[in-house]
């Protein structure tokens, strides 16, 4: 192995690929008896032995700490390795809303999460749960209403309470398209188990990241175009 006590791997602090260093190492020793076998007879019985390394490795920019393992059989070259927290291959940041109600801030940070694990389906479901959040405290929690008209609201489908909301100018009818792009993924991933790319749903992020801050910040978003790519990522997809 090369310089095993500087590691590049990427930091979920920095947002980036940062050198580690490993401040803990540990090693346990795995014997196997590998048997092989021809017409039920044994043939051949040879011991394998599995050293299992496992450290502690700290980010030199920030320090935030991760656990690391994997093991090698004596030819240094590193199998099944795992870290933890996990991370895959694309990573987002979270965004320090101020403005969002906190309910809905915790379920996007969980999206986010669940993002950077890979979790495909769950973070597709948990970003159509944050539109209907936003628009549960945009069209019903927000205004003083009648019962009767509060149980009408409640009973439309989301399709039609995003239409309502551009109706009211509280989003834009370009940004209710948008967003039925988003619904659409969500529904796919509960209902048909249709799992999404990690592309989709980098997309999908950016477009509730855009939608969090047009409601609530006052930021004008990109949906339309954001939603243009989603659809052509999947069509991409369920063409290949």
């Amino acid at each position: 192995m090369a310089n095993r006590n500087a590691l590049k791997l990427y930091c979920l602090k920095c947002n980036n690929s940062q050198l580690h260093r490993v401040v803990r190492k540990d090693m346990w020793e795995d014997k196997e008896l590998e048997i092989f076998f021809e017409d039920e007879d044994i043939i051949e019985a040879d011991q394998v032995v599995k050293y299992w390394i496992f450290q502690i490795v700290a980010c030199s920019k920030c320090g935030k700490r991760s656990f690391r393992e994997f093991w090698h059989d004596g030819t240094f070259i590193e199998n099944d390795k795992e870290i933890y927290p996990k991370r895959g291959l694309v990573f987002r940041k979270k965004i320090d809303f101020t403005q969002v109600p906190e309910n809905l801030k915790k379920i996007y940070e969980t999206t986010i999460d669940l993002f950077n694990e890979e979790k495909k389906l769950p973070c597709a479901i948990c970003q159509r749960i944050i539109v209907e959040g936003i628009v549960k405290e945009k069209f019903i929690d927000s205004f003083q209403l009648e019962e009767k008209e509060k149980k009408r609201r409640k009973n439309l489908g989301l399709e039609k309470k995003l239409n309502e909301l551009a109706h009211a100018g509280i989003i834009s009818y370009n940004t209710t398209n948008a967003l039925k792009t988003l619904k659409n993924m969500g529904n796919d991933a509960a209902h048909e188990m249709e799992v999404p790319t990690m592309r989709e749903l980098d997309f999908g992020l950016r477009m509730i990241e855009s939608l969090l801050k047009v409601v609530y910040d006052e930021h004008e978003p990109e949906m339309t175009k954001l939603a243009d790519q989603m659809e052509k990522s999947k069509k991409r997809r369920r063409n290949s």
